[in-house]
């Protein structure tokens, strides 16, 4: 059996090192986070469902600090979150924006994750969206001109 311990570790901090992240950095364009996402609009779609799209936040702070690795993490969320703007704004899809709703590092345990007040502000943003989402569309509009005319009155 392998050492779970130096597993956990590994997959916790896993972040590649001088050329092996430049090589992962220039490599990663989006084209198949594109492709799986547009794809997945699709499928849901396929089974009578509406999708909903929801995009990645990103602590402030973070996206300041000038380590290679979180220089990247930083990029790869910002590619993607515009990609998702993308797919969804081609496809109709609402996409819930936790990146500009979620913009103060208090809110943040670390460079992704919220702690309980980010938490309630990500479930309130997403429970808006679906409740929106979940609204019948309205009725088509009347026109007047093939109405049929009241009865008259004899």
């Amino acid at each position: 059996l392998p050492n779970l311990g130096d597993m956990i570790t590994a997959m916790q901090f896993a972040a590649p090192k001088g050329e092996e992240l430049a090589a992962h950095m220039k490599a990663a364009n989006g084209r198949y986070f594109r492709r799986n996402l547009t794809s997945l609009v699709a499928l849901v779609r396929s089974f009578g469902a509406k999708p909903l799209l929801i995009n990645m936040s990103l602590n402030p702070g973070f996206e300041q600090r000038r380590d290679p690795y979180q220089a990247g993490v930083a990029a790869a969320v910002s590619r993607n979150n515009r990609i998702m703007a993308e797919v969804g704004s081609a496809s109709g899809t609402p996409v819930v924006d936790l990146y500009k709703r979620l913009r103060d590092s208090k809110l943040f345990l670390d460079a992704v994750h919220v702690n309980q007040a980010g938490m309630a502000l990500k479930a309130q943003a997403i429970s808006d969206a679906l409740v929106t989402a979940m609204q019948p569309p309205p009725p088509p509009p009347v026109n007047p001109e093939s109405a049929d005319p009241a009865p008259k009155d004899d």
